[in-house]
């Protein structure tokens, strides 16, 4: 399916949206209509976009058609506030993950790709250590 962003057009794809593969073969929903989450270590990042999540755009597309997505975050099973958590405070992004949860809701909508695939990137590295 072709990217619907100019943006990232001729860019390969982000390691988000490879890992966003990996959990959703074919790149399409489970059964319950949401993308599967991605799981790294103690970590899960449910990641949605649809007619119903607040993404960009608001449509039901393939997983690698959003410019932003809706993000919740879990540590091992429970949601996890991004204004508490040490593991995201050390995110070099937080300030703009807290931006966009002012009135520390979940989930966090509208979350650009760029930012979640860092923020993938962050815990990925946390995990490690």
């Amino acid at each position: 399916m072709q990217r619907n962003h100019a943006k990232s057009s001729n860019k390969e794809m982000r390691e988000i949206e490879v890992a966003l593969l990996k959990a959703n073969p074919g790149g399409f929903r489970n059964a319950y209509g949401n993308f599967n989450a991605i799981h790294l270590g103690p970590y899960s990042m449910s990641i949605q976009g649809s007619t119903g999540h607040y993404c960009t755009p608001r449509s039901d597309f393939h997983v690698c058609g959003y410019i932003s997505m809706e993000l919740l975050l879990y540590k091992k099973g429970r949601k996890y506030d991004i204004w508490k958590c040490k593991d995201v405070k050390s995110f070099p992004r937080v300030e703009e993950l807290l931006e966009r949860n002012t009135e520390r809701n979940y989930p966090i909508g509208w979350v650009d790709m760029e930012l979640l695939n860092d923020l993938y990137l962050h815990l990925k590295t946390l995990t490690r250590s």
